[in-house]
């Protein structure tokens, strides 16, 4: 199990997330991000300047660009038939990822309603009971 780190107070997910990938991506981390609008990130990606722009895979595109892609993203962490080796697990939604010890990195998004910070908490409980020590950003 690599690393976890919490980025709390976030206002805009989609947009953050959009600023997470192009980051990751420049440094050539592998990510699989679960969110609950991925077509909103993709959107996101693809409305950047063009020096912005990360090639990016969903659930549902084909097994040759999902293969090609460093960047996947999903509503749920795990797709049937689907290779999923990543470095980087970005985790917006509210469900705690089990699949999170196969990740070098998880970073978890914690916004600002008070359901997705209650949310959070409950997430960051699992880690600790699971014997994982996260750390907090924001």
């Amino acid at each position: 199990m690599g690393k976890v780190v919490f980025h709390t107070g976030v206002a805009n997910k989609v947009d953050y997330i959009a600023r997470l990938v192009r980051k990751g991506s420049r440094q050539g981390a592998r990510m699989v991000v679960v969110c609950e609008d991925p077509a909103a990130v993709s959107t996101t990606l693809w409305g950047g300047a063009p020096v912005d722009f990360v090639v990016h895979a969903t659930a549902q595109s084909d097994a040759a660009t999902w293969l090609a892609s460093n960047v996947v993203l999903m509503t749920s962490p795990s797709v049937p038939g689907r290779d999923l080796s990543r470095d980087v697990l970005v985790n917006a939604c509210e469900a705690w990822p089990e699949a999170h010890a196969h990740y070098l990195r998880v970073i978890e998004l914690v916004g600002q309603a008070p359901g997705d910070v209650s949310a959070g908490r409950e997430r960051w409980k699992k880690y600790t009971a699971a014997g994982v020590q996260p750390d907090k950003l924001g």
